[in-house]
């Protein structure tokens, strides 16, 4: 393809859920400045409360208002356990945060009994309900937290009769290089996981988006340009595959404290102005984005079983 042909981008944003209706409303203006569509993954239940989202009529309202100016909200996870939907994308999480180890070695069995495909039917059932009871129609697209995903969720959103998924990490250089913590930043390579690219693929019926990366994850000012370099030579690949670009961001990370406070907003606000007044580019909300690519999706290979000693 040449880059004269438009591609395909779908903002999505992460992690609100119970008591996050301001911050709801916050990422929504930002984008609104940019007449950018948002695809808002919203959490059902509280993982501190267990409150659901039918308690908070505030965030209900936020979440019509946000679809009234032509975002969408889809559903995010059940209560965002690290590992509610299968391991998580381990090798991020686990310099995301070091407990991550831990947890996976002293509750291996409790995290088996988790992973039970009735326990986790279970686990969606209630969550899609809950969505279902807040919005009056069921979610068409899903996306766990931390990256946490297994080919029992497959069978079970398929089971469930959702259109897309949007969990894999087709990067994740742009987790790595943003998060302050991550002792690991400056080593890491740059690199798209070709395990699972970029392209569109189907599981079963259901058609799974991976997501570019996050840019702007609790950065530091002083990584800005660096990660939109990254960004720009990222997008760069996509349309040279002719793939879409899905990016993600958490409200969390867009407005990181003390002396970086909203620096996550400064370094998309650079990223949108660069695609939109130099690339040919269409921005599109998920479900929109599935509209366009669910017949060109393609199917991968079955996995081997990797050789390790």
């Amino acid at each position: 393809m040449t880059h004269d042909q438009r591609i395909d981008v779908a903002v999505t944003s992460d992690d609100i859920g119970v008591g996050l209706a301001d911050e709801l409303l916050k990422v929504q203006a930002f984008h609104d400045e940019f007449d950018i569509p948002v695809t808002h993954f919203i959490v059902p239940f509280s993982l501190e409360t267990d409150l659901g989202i039918t308690t908070d009529p505030k965030l209900i309202d936020a979440m019509k208002l946000v679809e009234d100016r032509g975002s969408e909200n889809q559903l995010h996870a059940y209560r965002h356990n690290l590992f509610e939907w299968g391991y998580p994308e381990i090798v991020s999480a686990m310099d995301l945060d070091e407990k991550v180890c831990e947890q996976f070695a002293d509750s291996r069995f409790a995290i088996e009994a988790y992973h039970q495909k009735d326990a986790m039917r279970e686990r969606l059932l209630l969550a899609m309900d809950e969505w279902e009871r807040a919005t009056g129609r069921r979610p068409t697209g899903f996306r766990s937290g931390w990256g946490s995903f297994s080919g029992t969720l497959y069978e079970l959103l398929n089971e469930q009769g959702f259109r897309w998924s949007s969990v894999r990490f087709a990067s994740r250089t742009g987790w790595k290089w943003s998060k302050e913590e991550c002792e690991s930043a400056d080593s890491y390579p740059e690199t798209i996981n070709d395990a699972v690219g970029l392209a569109p693929f189907r599981q079963g019926d259901l058609v799974e988006f991976p997501i570019l990366g996050d840019f702007g994850f609790h950065a530091q000012r002083s990584q800005a340009n660096r990660l939109i370099g990254l960004f720009k030579r990222q997008f760069a690949i996509c349309q040279e595959r002719n793939a879409p670009c899905v990016m993600v961001h958490h409200f969390h990370g867009l407005a990181a404290g003390g002396d970086n406070a909203d620096s996550g907003y400064d370094i998309y606000r650079e990223i949108f102005t660069w695609l939109k007044e130099t690339q040919n580019v269409r921005f599109v909300t998920m479900d929109a984005l599935c509209d366009a690519w669910k017949d060109r999706a393609i199917t991968k290979p079955p996995q081997r079983m990797p050789q390790m000693g």
